[in-house]
């Protein structure tokens, strides 16, 4: 059985979104799975977003309505302030997609 994958990648300022910040995050998470042997179903972006609050936060939260849904075993990332920038928002997403969801996160 093939793992299914998602990604995700954050920019926070408009400079990093024209520089294709977000693009080179995807290109690592694309390079990870095909390294692993894993099928990238999504990859999801927040573009010119603070990681600061999560609601605020468009593709996260459609990442976190596919997982409820099951559509993917793993969730990859390059950085862990990509995901966030209080932990307390990292630690509340950890355990809603690896203790509540079963997912798991690769860094």
């Amino acid at each position: 059985m093939i793992t299914q994958a998602c990604g995700y990648g954050r920019v926070s300022t408009q400079g990093q979104v024209e520089k294709g910040t977000h693009q080179y995050q995807e290109n690592v998470v694309k390079e990870e799975c095909k390294k692993l042997s894993y099928e990238l179903v999504d990859f999801y972006a927040d573009e010119g977003i603070s990681g600061k609050n999560m609601k605020d936060r468009p593709g996260l939260q459609r990442l976190i309505k596919d997982a409820k849904s099951g559509k993917f075993d793993i969730v990859m990332f390059t950085a862990l302030d990509r995901m966030g920038r209080n932990v307390r928002d990292i630690l509340n997403l950890y355990h809603l997609l690896k203790e509540d969801l079963s997912l798991d996160l690769h860094c």
